[in-house]
């Protein structure tokens, strides 16, 4: 709350939680950086669709002509005179993603596989989440100290404005981020291995599930699954899965299914360490999902 030129803790009940606020900003921040503006043309696979030429991002554009409305992809190298590819027609385009869903799809082998590799992980996890949990419960308790005598600090003058707003930041990112790790080691893992087989399901037959799917959750498998998508000549003629999308891949494949699990007396890696797809790095060798081979 801002009060007399200072901004003070408001004590009433926020319209949504700071973990929530702080993605938000998050998300927003990673379209502007993007170059992202989908409240002007929008279309589900702008930012996920690249030049197979230049490499170049392909923009999302409309057109009116003799024949009504015209929506195509055009690349951004093309307008530098560095890329000779034509405009993509935007329902071409679609059509040659929802095929590219065909090489995604698991065997029944390959779901057994991930489903084994992922429920191993979960018990792991829930063993050495409870003391976690209490970690992350007693450091929300030492930032509402911390906070109550910052503002003590601050109503007496004995603290200037940039410290009391660095310390104030400081505070907030700690205890969301301590909101998250909490969230996160609380998590039912029966309802997770649910979630599990429910999208496993989905790899049966991927392919129709993107093409039954509506253009916000399109954009989302999208997202989820590639890096990007690289178009030539109206087709998807290469690109770059995402590294949790990728990971998953090989644990299906059966490349290397042994999963680092330290000893229970050797300190866990901060889990709130920035790691795709899971709560505790060290369950992961630094190595990655990749197979061994001999030197």
């Amino acid at each position: 709350m801002s009060y007399g030129g200072k901004i003070y803790e408001g004590r009433h009940e926020p319209l949504v939680d700071e973990a929530t606020f702080e993605q938000v900003q998050e998300l927003l921040s990673a379209k502007r950086i993007s170059g992202e503006r989908p409240w002007r043309h929008f279309h589900y696979l702008r930012g996920s669709i690249y030049c197979g030429e230049c490499g170049r991002r392909l923009i999302y554009s409309r057109a009116n002509g003799k024949g009504g409305l015209y929506e195509y992809f055009v690349c951004g190298g093309r307008q530098h005179g560095n890329c000779t590819q034509r405009a993509h027609r935007v329902q071409a385009v679609e059509a040659a993603v929802v095929q590219h869903y065909a090489a995604k799809e698991l065997s029944d082998q390959e779901r057994d596989k991930l489903r084994s590799a992922v429920t191993a992980h979960i018990e792991t996890i829930s063993t050495l989440a409870a003391g976690k949990v209490a970690e992350a419960e007693s450091i929300l308790t030492r930032l509402e100290r911390q906070e109550r005598k910052l503002l003590q600090a601050h109503y007496a003058d004995n603290i200037s404005e940039a410290l009391f707003a660095e310390e104030q930041a400081r505070i907030r990112r700690e205890r969301v981020a301590a909101e998250k790790r909490v969230d996160g080691l609380g998590v039912e893992h029966g309802q997770v291995l649910k979630a599990l087989d429910l999208a496993l399901a989905m790899t049966d037959d991927i392919r129709v599930a993107y093409a039954q799917a509506g253009p916000q959750e399109r954009r989302l498998l999208n997202q989820g699954l590639f890096e990007r998508l690289e178009i030539d000549s109206e087709q998807v003629v290469g690109g770059q899965d995402t590294e949790v999308f990728g990971q998953l891949q090989h644990l299906a494949q059966g490349w290397d299914q042994t999963i680092y699990v330290p000893a229970l007396k050797a300190k866990t890696p901060d889990p709130l360490a920035k790691v795709w797809g899971l709560n505790i790095e060290s369950l992961v060798p630094l190595r990655g999902f990749e197979p061994r081979f001999p030197d």
